[in-house]
């Protein structure tokens, strides 16, 4: 597994229309196993903004380089981030602001540790595997779980597992932890999820529930109202049901699925990768019996895809190894309503880790042309009825400090409805996609001067424009309209 893991990595994003939401900063994390460090991914320019060092834990025997502290696992809390560390009994904490490891906090792991950040108690969580299969031995220590107050920034408490957990996962109410059993131990029951009881004001608190599963399993996700999870493992996703603490069914033809498991915000999809054929797949997980899946989008043609992270708007995918000479892995764009796969965003990160977490929930930059090269200009203007006019001009602009970024306007007045009219104006242009005659254009707006976000879909099908061409808008705010155009034309220019 190991020997897997240290090939280089590179991470890319997927970003997924299963819901709307303003944007805001944001950073993408990814620590770095081979090289000791951590990149910090600027989403809004596509750039590694910073590269942090987390050699204050020292040196860690048993890694891959005696000179680095082999970062392993991460987790964001909004202000700081935490990575765990490879054969090094030591988290370490990365202060968002500055960009530097600032502390570095004693836990009882040294192999493989994972970690997870509770946001409601604003606790973090250390697991491990308690078998070395370097040494072919036991660390007793690796059974337990971790339990860190990150303002107090040290070990608040453990509780001890019969083999130790891998895969983390909460409860929305942050009353258990589901960790997955790691597979490698031969301790009763084989194959199962711990529901762990962290609530410290209850009476059974650290009380351990397990989950019999009928596959091995190695990762986990939980969902929004706490009802269902999905763990990953072997060629098979399983579905629990939380309330009844019994498996409820399976999905099956992966050919391996390793940590990534997310849910949308609403709990309707769920996200799992196969590491196997490097592809994201989008499963609904609220079928009766077995989880549905729905469709599978190829992550690029080499690799293996290792983990997704659902944040917002959008979904991040880490993948692994393009080849031996580290070849950049491809990014692509997919939107779940149409299942269209359009142009994203790659970029080589460094080499070794797994893991990814997001601080922000905004738009990654996704551009539709390279840097050094030009872009197709989008305007148009007309009617879509009597009383519904519209305009909208959108194009890439190349800025040498951030790359390339977008610009344009728009506005729609519809007055089919009578007075109060309907007045949408668009403050930028935050995406941009081009394929062929159509292109699609996003970005925040006001709605009758109401904060919103807009989507507007274009295609240019015949020259005179009227009668052919078509316009559609739709806002968060619930303002949808769309048609051919009675007046007007939309065109592209190169």
């Amino acid at each position: 597994m190991r020997t897997k893991l240290l090939t280089r990595l590179v991470w890319t994003a997927i970003c997924l229309a299963f819901g709307t939401g303003a944007a805001e900063a944001q950073k993408l994390y990814v620590p770095n196993y081979n090289d000791g460090t951590v990149s910090e991914i600027d989403i809004a320019t596509n750039t590694i903004s910073d590269t942090i060092s987390v050699s204050g834990a020292g040196s860690a025997p048993g890694c891959s380089s005696a000179t680095t502290t082999c970062p392993e696992g991460v987790a964001v809390d909004g202000t700081e981030v935490y990575i765990s560390l490879h054969f090094n009994d030591r988290i370490a904490v990365i202060d968002t602001a500055s960009a530097n490891a600032v502390s570095y906090i004693p836990v009882p792991h040294r192999y493989d540790p994972l970690i997870a950040y509770e946001p409601v108690k604003n606790r973090v969580y250390v697991s491990s595997c308690a078998y070395d299969p370097i040494s072919n031995g036991f660390f007793d220590d690796e059974r337990l779980v971790a339990i860190v107050d990150p303002v107090a920034g040290s070990l608040l408490d453990t509780v001890e597992t019969t083999g130790g957990v891998w895969g983390m996962a909460f409860s929305p109410d942050a009353k258990y932890l589901y960790g997955v059993k790691c597979g490698e131990i031969g301790t009763d029951p084989p194959e199962s999820v711990l529901r762990i009881n962290i609530d410290s004001a209850d009476v059974n608190y650290k009380s351990i529930d397990y989950i019999v599963t009928s596959k091995t399993v190695n990762g986990i996700g939980v969902s929004p109202d706490g009802t269902v999870a999905l763990v990953s493992g072997s060629d098979c996703l399983v579905r629990l049901d939380l309330v009844a603490l019994t498996e409820s069914g399976t999905t099956c033809g992966f050919s391996f699925s390793w940590f990534g498991v997310s849910f949308s915000a609403d709990g309707s999809r769920a996200y799992a990768t196969d590491d196997g054929t490097n592809e994201l797949v989008v499963i609904d997980p609220n079928t009766a019996g077995n989880p549905t899946e729905l469709t599978r989008t190829l992550i690029n043609s080499s690799g293996w895809a290792s983990t997704v992270k659902a944040v917002g708007t959008r979904a991040f995918v880490l993948t692994c190894c393009g080849g031996l000479d580290g070849t950049v892995t491809e990014a692509v764009e997919f939107d779940i309503t149409s299942d269209v796969v359009s142009q994203g965003c790659s970029l080589a990160v460094g080499s070794g880790g797994f893991d990814l977490d997001v601080k922000g929930a905004g738009d990654w930059y996704c551009p539709t042309t390279p840097p050094d090269g030009g872009s197709r200009r989008v305007h148009g203007e007309g009617r879509i009825a009597p009383k519904v006019e519209f305009e909208v001009e959108a194009h890439a602009v190349k800025n040498l400090k951030r790359g390339l970024l977008f610009d344009g306007h728009c506005h729609v007045n519809d007055h089919s409805a009578g007075k109060p009219y309907r007045r949408i104006r668009c403050l930028n242009v935050t995406s941009l996609v081009v394929v062929g005659n159509t292109a699609t254009i996003e970005g925040d707006a006001l709605d009758n001067g109401l904060p919103t976000q807009y989507r507007i879909d274009v295609a240019d099908i015949g020259k005179k424009g009227r009668g052919q061409d078509t316009f559609a808008i739709s806002t968060a705010s619930g303002y949808v309209n769309a048609g051919v155009l009675t007046e007007g034309n939309i065109k592209f220019k190169d």
